[in-house]
């Protein structure tokens, strides 16, 4: 009864019957929670800065997906995601950082390779052989949260040797 008050039908149960749905009607939906994302997202700009921006300053808790930023120009972008997927937009305590209770947008991230903490990301291999206009755009996400520049420079502060090592080898493509 659960499924036909829910409209939902597991993943399980059309795999035991070999059934196929197409994708641009389905949904991905974590358990009981209430969110839920289209089975196709299209990598556009504005989800390869978000992406960018989760990188330079984002995190997970238990269920939600979290960013800190201070730039307004930056909020807005996160705001925009949020907003795509019907996710209410929350702010932390400590004013700057943004969040949206969603365990299916932090696992489909999760699963495309946006995973670990300051001293352990890494940037998902798919991204080094996106179009140049992906690349770009994730890198001026990337940038917006952790780059600086200056008269003399432009520069990224990072903790994250390996990090480091994925933001040179992508800007030295092409």
């Amino acid at each position: 009864q659960y499924w036909i008050r829910e409209n939902i039908f597991p993943a399980k149960v059309l795999e035991r019957m070999e059934y196929t749905p197409d994708v641009e009607k389905i949904e991905y939906k974590h358990k009981r929670q209430s969110s839920r994302l289209p089975s196709v997202i299209e990598l556009d700009e504005k989800i390869l800065e978000f992406l960018g921006l989760w990188m330079a300053d984002g995190c997970y808790d238990k269920r939600s997906v979290l960013v800190t930023v201070s730039n307004q120009e930056c909020r807005e972008i996160i705001k925009e995601i949020f907003d795509r997927f019907d996710l209410p937009v929350k702010h932390h305590s400590d004013d700057h950082t943004i969040l949206a209770n969603s365990q299916p947008l932090k696992e489909v991230m999760q699963v495309f390779g946006f995973k670990g903490d300051a001293y352990s990301k890494r940037i998902p291999e798919w991204l080094f052989s996106a179009e140049p206009r992906q690349r770009y755009a994730f890198l001026r996400g990337f940038y917006s949260g952790d780059g600086y520049a200056t008269e003399d420079e432009i520069g990224i502060d990072l903790i994250n040797e390996n990090l480091i090592e994925d933001i040179q080898t992508m800007l030295l493509i092409d």
